[in-house]
């Protein structure tokens, strides 16, 4: 009895946390922290804002108290009274009237008065907190100098410090959760496309490696077996024919699997130059005819139109073989394939039409998949399954397009657009 494969194994063990969650988790962490680092210092600058613009208030306040008070002490009979703030009015020695009413910060403020005509301070006082002063100075109606003092204590000016700390900190904490979720839904929405390219890599690997482990298994059985018997020139011979045959093989997979590679990210050089498709898909129908006469298929021209076009001669001649090989695996003896080249005012195409067995319409959408080839097309032909993906990808970095219509048992028509060449 045998057990599963190691890919179902690896497939059906559960999983810890993967490098891609840890990037998660890191990205999430990096976006809080960087929120956070920005809240901090929004609210530190907005905590200074206020709290300059209170203090601003409350020193205009006291100001506007001490006019007031100097105006009232002129007018006989006008008692003044200021919300929570205290008045005084003193003698050019600081002492208040009715004397000793005031206390040791009001006599010191008032006696900076007296010397610079204004005063404003803020001094501590025994109960932990502070006291906010203005003072000035005016003559009384008989002459005589006087310090009008306007004080407010500051204790209920940080009691609204302090909500005001404690409100941002419960608003920041909840920004900060929202940013937490809104983070993770955010890392996990820009990875997907990271994981779908490493479970795309993941697969293709796995892809490779088994395409790659026929012709490797067979050459290794073939070098085993011709080294193990009699030496004989023509079963060697023959042995090192096969040999050269799987080498062969195993070359173009490696070669196809680096070309796609190339394609894929970028990095296959594409040297536009001006040139005429119908030109190249004569070179091709000229470098296949002999496939073609082997395999008893007649290969021939439909409508034949110039096209030009600018690209890459070896990429698009490449692409054009691979067309015809395909059509030529996939026809069978006494059949057709007919190139036809058409050109509009915009684009050029080119048309591949076969007689072979056609692919059914449950794998149509799956021919451009790098390494897929349905049941009958594994039958027909030894091939990869790599010819369609590079094609497509050569047409693509060409700003083209590769469509392909089948019917089974019927054919398959397989059109190359490219833009136009204007000159």
């Amino acid at each position: 009895m045998t057990g599963p494969a190691n890919g179902d194994l690896a497939r059906s063990a559960p999983r810890g946390i993967g490098a891609l969650d840890r990037l998660r988790l890191r990205i999430t962490a990096w976006y809080v922290a960087t929120c956070a680092a920005i809240l901090v210092v929004l609210g530190a600058g907005l905590f200074l804002v206020v709290a300059r613009e209170i203090g601003g208030d409350l020193d205009e306040t006291l100001a506007q108290a001490t006019r007031e008070l100097v105006a009232a002490h002129r007018t006989a009979g006008v008692v003044l009274r200021v919300p929570n703030v205290a008045l005084y009015v003193t003698d050019s020695l600081g002492r208040a009237t009715p004397l000793d009413t005031a206390g040791p910060l009001v006599r010191r403020v008032a006696l900076q008065a007296v010397h610079a005509g204004t005063a404003t301070a803020e001094l501590p006082t025994a109960k932990e907190h502070a006291l906010r002063l203005s003072a000035r100075t005016f003559r009384d109606p008989a002459g005589a100098l006087r310090v009008a003092v306007a004080a407010a204590d500051l204790e209920d000016l940080e009691d609204r410090y302090l909500r005001l700390i404690a409100e941002f900190v419960v608003a920041a904490v909840t920004a900060l959760l929202l940013v937490a979720f809104g983070g993770a839904f955010l890392a996990r929405t820009f990875a997907r496309p990271v994981e779908a390219t490493v479970e795309h890599m993941r697969q293709f690997m796995s892809d490779a490696a088994h395409e790659l482990r026929t012709p490797v298994a067979v050459l290794r059985t073939e070098s085993e077996v011709a080294l193990a018997r009699a030496r004989d020139s023509t079963d060697d011979a023959a042995a090192f024919a096969r040999i050269a045959g799987d080498a062969a093989r195993l070359a173009g997979v490696v070669d196809d699997l680096f070309t796609l590679a190339r394609a894929e990210s970028g990095e296959l050089p594409v040297d536009v130059a001006p040139l005429f498709l119908d030109d190249l898909a004569s070179d091709a129908v000229s470098a296949m005819g002999s496939v073609a006469v082997r395999a008893g298929i007649a290969l021939r021209f439909g409508d034949f139109e110039e096209a030009p076009v600018a690209g890459s001669a070896t990429l698009l001649g490449r692409t054009l073989c691979i067309l015809l090989d395909n059509a030529l695996k996939y026809t069978p003896a006494g059949g057709e394939v007919r190139v036809a080249i058409r050109s509009t005012a915009t684009t050029v195409s080119v048309e591949v039409t076969d007689t072979g067995i056609g692919i059914p319409p449950a794998a149509l959408a799956r021919v451009f998949e790098r390494f897929y080839r349905g049941d009958g097309a594994r039958a027909a032909s030894a091939g990869a399954g790599l010819g369609l993906p590079i094609a497509r990808r050569i047409i693509e970095l060409h700003g083209g397009s590769l469509v392909l219509r089948s019917t089974a048992n019927v054919g398959t028509t397989v059109t190359l657009s490219l833009p136009r060449r204007s000159d």
